[in-house]
């Protein structure tokens, strides 16, 4: 596949989904004319073309991972503290890296109607809950790698996350699910929650 990458994952989901429709197998006007067909229990192919979802599950492992290592070697600051710092920075605190605080274009679907998420991405943060954790250990050992500068960005992200889960409509659509959606947006939100209100 030819073509620059950006250094952001919006960048780089525009070159891939370019060269996804100039070369798609039945031409780019599918995507325009075909409505996408949600199937329980199935992905959406185009969900995988970037592994976000296996980036941010990767991500918080590591936090959860690093921060139970931190709390078990350390005393106020470590290679496995700075780590964590490092990584939540990159992702939900650098403007020039950040994700957006919303699942707008989770599990993407294409059609006529445009390009919209899906309710099922808001399953894509289930691991929310492990960055929770990770950075409720890093508050109650006092690390000093996590500022209250950090803690302070990260409570305004999770607030904006938390509002536009009460909010849109994809979300709202996932909270109305059965079963295991629903369960995993519950997990989601209470995780994210839980960060606000330390």
């Amino acid at each position: 596949m030819k073509g620059v990458f950006g250094n952001n994952t919006l960048a780089s989901q525009q070159a891939i989904l370019q060269w996804a429709e100039d070369s798609a197998a039945g031409g780019p006007w599918i995507w325009k004319t075909c409505t996408y067909v949600s199937r329980d229990g199935k992905f959406n192919p185009d969900g995988r073309l970037i592994n976000d979802v296996g980036h941010f599950q990767s991500l918080s492992d590591m936090v959860l991972y690093n921060s139970i290592a931190f709390a078990l070697t350390s005393n106020g600051s470590s290679s496995h503290s700075a780590k964590i710092v490092d990584y939540i920075e990159t992702w939900f605190l650098n403007d020039d890296t950040k994700m957006n605080p919303n699942l707008n274009y989770a599990q993407m679907q294409r059609g006529p109607t445009g390009q919209v998420g899906s309710h099922t991405g808001i399953l894509d943060l289930k691991g929310m809950a492990k960055i929770v954790t990770g950075i409720e250990i890093l508050r109650k050992m006092n690390c000093t790698d996590w500022t209250s500068d950090l803690d302070i960005k990260m409570n305004a992200w999770t607030t904006e996350y938390i509002k536009w889960l009460e909010s849109a409509s994809i979300s709202l659509e996932e909270e109305a699910a059965p079963k295991l959606a629903s369960s995993s947006f519950i997990q989601s939100a209470c995780g994210v929650a839980e960060t606000t209100l330390s």
